[in-house]
């Protein structure tokens, strides 16, 4: 009899706990991602871009996501490289792209945002960088 006595304390006490998890973080989805900046840039040869790409990630509800894992985003480019100025967004949802541009002159990089195989509005994105005549 004690033992089912101390079992069922144990599992009030285990579902109680649970139901004071917030799993509101586990459960946001992405609703949009924005080009803020660094498109149409112009360069004269082969070098880092003088702006960083950004791009501003929301939840579905409007809100910036903030903290959304850059593993989630995928670049592609065909001259240069790209790479990522941290491992998330920032506080305002915001992340920074530095981009070193390739000898073509036009180039792109498109920026696509996955979400569990869900639309995301406005993603893929296409930044174009224009080499001086």
């Amino acid at each position: 009899m004690k033992k089912i006595i101390i079992f069922q304390i144990l599992l009030i006490a285990s579902l109680y706990s649970c139901s004071k998890y917030d799993d509101s973080a586990t459960t946001d989805v992405v609703g949009s991602v924005e080009l803020v900046s660094g498109d149409n840039q112009t360069y004269d040869f082969p070098t880092q871009l003088a702006e960083p790409i950004v791009i501003l990630i929301k939840k579905e509800s409007g809100e910036p996501f903030v903290n959304f894992p850059t593993d989630l985003i995928h670049i592609e480019l065909l001259d240069g490289s790209a790479s990522f100025t941290s491992t998330s967004t920032n506080s305002e949802g915001k992340l920074f792209i530095n981009w070193t541009v390739g000898n073509t002159e036009r180039q792109t990089l498109t920026i696509s945002v996955s979400n569990n195989g869900i639309e995301i509005e406005n993603s893929p994105i296409t930044v174009t960088a224009i080499k001086r005549a």
